[in-house]
C-alpha cells in the first residue's frame, strides 16, 4: 500500500510540474493574470488607472476647451441679439 501510494504522490508531483509549465506558458501567451487579488490590484488594476487618469485628463482639457469655444459662441450670440434689438428700439 505504501508503495501504491509513492507511486500517486509522483504521478501528482510529475502532473502538478506539468500543469505548472503549461499554465506558465498559457500566461505569456495569453496573459492570464494572477487569481492573487492583491498583487491584481497592486500591478494591473493600478498601471491601467495611472494610463487611464493620463488619458481621461487630457480628453477632460479638450472637453473644456471645446466647452469654452461653445459658451463663447452663445455669449456672442446674445450679445449679438441684445444689440439688435436695442436697434431696433431706436
Amino acid at each position: 500500500m505504501y508503495a501504491l501510494q509513492t507511486i500517486l504522490n509522483n504521478d501528482q508531483l510529475q502532473l502538478d510540474e506539468t500543469t505548472e509549465k503549461l499554465l506558465s506558458q498559457l500566461r505569456e501567451r495569453n496573459k492570464i493574470v494572477s487569481l492573487d487579488l492583491k498583487q491584481f490590484v497592486e500591478t494591473y488594476l493600478i498601471e491601467i488607472a495611472s494610463l487611464t487618469d493620463k488619458r481621461d485628463t487630457s480628453k477632460h482639457e479638450q472637453q473644456i476647451t471645446v466647452w469654452r469655444r461653445e459658451r463663447q459662441e452663445q455669449l456672442d450670440y446674445q450679445i449679438h441679439r441684445f444689440v439688435t434689438e436695442q436697434k431696433k428700439r431706436i
